[in-house]
């Protein structure tokens, strides 16, 4: 497939076919990549929420009748807090 530049003030853009734009499910945002051979469009991935599971993970814990990891602890201390606070 060939696709013109388009001139874009001091710069240059492609136009994706609205059928590549469909095929790959392209939103506002692409990734590109830099590769010896040339440049790598590719989907933007969308970032994973570091909690998926987390509820599912509790509820199977719970259900074994045991008690899930206590992902935050209920004191939290540092030398800081012990030696350099004045009351």
């Amino acid at each position: 497939m060939t696709i013109k530049l388009i001139r874009v003030g001091n710069s240059m853009g492609i136009r994706l076919p609205k059928k590549v734009i469909e095929q790959f499910n392209f939103t506002d945002e692409i990734d590109a990549e830099i590769k010896k051979e040339g440049l790598l469009l590719k989907k933007k991935k969308v970032p994973r929420n570091p909690r998926t599971g987390w509820k599912n993970r509790i509820l199977r814990e719970i259900e074994k009748g045991g008690y899930p990891e206590i992902l935050i602890p209920d004191n939290i201390e540092n030398e800081f807090d012990k030696s350099e606070w004045q009351w």
